[in-house]
């Protein structure tokens, strides 16, 4: 039989298994003036739900710290909860809040748990990570969905309106998703797959070890770049060599098998898709895309301006720019253009004003500042120093961490194994 911690260490190692699955049902639709929005229960939140469920019966509010890192974090949440006040939708923002304060307590869960190791967490996640490469690579040959929709798949393809696609010439190229609701959060999962992946990689000392580990870190990369996310792309390029020079110290010979592994990543992608990923950046600026995240910031910059202490409510930048016609003033006249802003600091300060990003800012540099020290001594801490680093980054560019659920699941849970304290 399981004792009581066995059942809840697997629990937890499982729910890391499966958050890249974005298992769905619609339970509602808010309609707007310019078309709906559908409300999902993931299946992860049920896996959340269990998981507060345990916590409670082993009473583990206990065990968190009256820190000033907890302290920072309550007032981001409370701002973030006081916005709804403001929120002319407030169904929409109250499920928005409700997911971000499931990722305050997976963050509260994960760093102030008793037993957890991060190791194991760590492969959890890479099981994960397989499993998505599998997929990845056969939608990318494909270049459409596989069929696996009861595992969260969403259904794509060149012909389907809403893919992810862009132009190579005359020749039009899906991005991928996995079992994501977008590329670029498949991106964001594969980043952090990567250099966990790497983690692993430099410490492996047997030959079948080193082998099994160089190929899931050539499958991964190679992955990554084929969901043309150009965030993610430039991300891991910064973050793995800053991660190398760093383990370099420990590690400066398995560095070379970092080397000769994204050399073939480089060569298997040049070799079948260079001109395409050059064409992906060189018209970076040129594109739709850019032009209309450059008008999101702006629309954003006036709703502070206008909203600036508690803002206009979570969830709620959407529907305000739409009702102020901001949209509109811009040009912007077709409903699919009606998006947020594609930069989690200054959404967060449109929703819930900029005490709530003070705030949010405050308690991510009391945690990283915590363990500082540990980043340089500790391999599983700089891993997830690293992640978190990329993730922030990834911020500048999307909003996925926010508002979508599997973002801020992935976001809250490595701020989480970041604090946690292993015994």
């Amino acid at each position: 039989m399981f004792s009581k911690k066995r059942l809840e260490e697997v629990l937890v190692y499982t729910f890391f298994i499966f958050i890249p699955f974005g298992i769905r049902k619609v339970e509602a639709v808010f309609v707007y003036p310019w078309g709906a929005k559908p409300i999902f229960l993931y299946m992860i939140d049920v896996a959340i739900m269990v998981l507060f469920v345990v916590w409670c019966m082993r009473k583990g509010w206990r065990d968190i710290p009256l820190s000033l890192t907890t302290k920072a974090l309550f007032v981001f949440g409370g701002s973030a909860m006081l916005s709804l006040v403001f929120a002319f939708h407030r169904g929409l923002g109250m499920y928005t809040l409700l997911h971000l304060l499931s990722g305050i307590f997976l963050y509260f869960y994960f760093s102030s748990h008793p037993f957890l190791k991060r190791e194991v967490i760590f492969r959890a996640i890479l099981v994960g990570v397989a499993l998505q490469t599998c997929v990845g690579l056969l939608q990318f040959k494909l270049q459409k969905s596989i069929g696996i929709s009861y595992f969260g798949e969403s259904l794509f393809g060149i012909s389907i309106p809403g893919t992810a696609t862009f132009y190579f010439g005359v020749q039009k190229l899906v991005r991928v998703p996995g079992t994501f609701l977008h590329p670029n959060i498949f991106g964001a999962f594969l980043f952090m797959g990567s250099l966990l992946t790497l983690y692993f990689f430099l410490r492996s000392k047997k030959t079948i070890s080193v082998f099994g580990w160089s190929l899931l870190y050539y499958a991964t990369n190679l992955l990554l770049l084929l969901t043309f996310s150009r965030s993610s792309i430039t991300t891991i390029a910064m973050l793995t060599v800053i991660y190398s020079l760093v383990a370099n110290r420990k590690h400066h010979l398995e560095i070379a098998r970092v080397a000769v592994v994204w050399v073939f990543v480089l060569f298997t992608l040049w070799g079948m898709f260079g001109n395409v990923l050059k064409a992906r950046f060189e018209n970076s600026f040129n594109e739709l895309s850019y032009k209309h995240r450059v008008i999101y910031n702006e629309i954003g910059v006036q709703v502070v301006k206008e909203r600036p202490l508690l803002g206009v409510g979570i969830g709620n930048f959407t529907d305000y720019a739409f009702r102020g016609k901001l949209y509109q003033a811009r040009e912007l006249t077709i409903s699919y253009l009606y998006q947020p802003i594609h930069n989690l600091y200054l959404l967060i300060a449109a929703e819930i004003g900029v005490i709530g990003l003070f705030a949010f800012l405050s308690f991510l540099v009391l945690l990283l500042g915590t363990r500082m020290r540990e980043i340089m001594r500790d391999e599983k801490t700089l891993a997830l120093s690293c992640i978190i680093g990329g993730f922030l980054i990834l911020g500048l560019a999307d909003h996925y961490f926010w508002d979508l659920e599997q973002g801020i699941i992935m976001f809250w849970s490595v701020l989480g194994l970041f604090g946690l304290q292993e015994n």
